[in-house]
């Protein structure tokens, strides 16, 4: 089974070197906390795609976590020659566009812990991102440098990350691992055209327009109260799964409000 898993993984790996349109794809189970969905990495030559492709009518998972069809499916396209990550955040009620740069991410990598995925001997690295520490398991046999979400930079495919801080459980696991016949390099173009009369925020200005959207949340809401004459309780509101802190406030603490 490995060997016929490895056999395909370096046939798709191949078609990407020479520029064909297929690509290889990774399919990963995602928790975060009590909240599970299906992901997709798709690997092109110059970018690649991450993105949500839960079906709330599989049997598979807990409709009662699975998006609705009115859910807006997370989309990630990374600009792998430039390490930029081109995606959007959705907090309390705003939606901001972020083309966010990481350059080169600081792993520790260790000798002697390793796992079996999918049939391949893994290796185990630590990083410290954003507020978050993260565990993950990468596949040397697998020769590309990706992982799930903006995780990239091992020498090997990323198949498992994990975190448990600040009390909230996040996992990222392949559960498959197949080809795509999709030109990547075409559908980023697309999302460009998309987007082309908005200029994304890059991590700073996010930050900054997050704090300043949360202000406005607050004072509407304290108008609404006061205009209505309510008096006497209070509330708090939190932003909760995401990956990164951006708003410890939002994030860890929560916004609270008194009336």
């Amino acid at each position: 089974m490995r060997s016929y898993i490895f056999t395909l993984i370096l046939s798709s790996f191949c078609s990407i070197l020479v520029g064909q349109d297929r690509s290889l794809s990774g399919h990963f189970q995602v928790t975060k906390n009590n909240v599970r969905s299906e992901y997709q990495l798709i690997i092109g030559n110059s970018y690649a795609l991450w993105r949500e492709v839960s079906d709330p009518e599989s049997i598979e998972f807990d409709a009662s976590v699975l998006p609705t069809d009115s859910h807006d499916r997370e989309v990630m396209f990374k600009d792998r020659q430039n390490d930029v990550y081109l995606t959007k955040y959705s907090v309390l009620g705003g939606t901001f566009r972020v083309a966010d740069t990481l350059n080169r991410l600081p792993w520790i990598l260790s000798s002697t812990e390793t796992a079996e995925i999918l049939g391949f001997d893994c290796r185990k690295a630590t990083l410290q991102f954003r507020g978050r520490e993260y565990s993950v398991w990468y596949a040397p046999d697998i020769p590309v440098s990706e992982g799930p979400w903006k995780f990239s930079g091992l020498p090997g495919m990323i198949l498992k990350a994990t975190t448990t801080s600040l009390g909230e459980f996040y996992q990222l696991e392949c559960i498959r691992i197949d080809q795509q016949a999709e030109s990547i390099d075409r559908e980023f173009v697309k999302y460009q055209k998309r987007f082309r009369r908005k200029t994304p925020l890059s991590w700073s200005g996010f930050m900054v327009a997050v704090d300043d959207h949360l202000n406005r949340v607050v004072q509407s809401i304290r108008a609404e109260f006061a205009a209505d004459g309510e008096t006497g309780f209070n509330t708090t509101l939190r932003s909760v799964n995401h990956l990164e802190l951006f708003s410890e406030e939002a994030q860890i603490n929560g916004i609270y409000l008194e009336f």
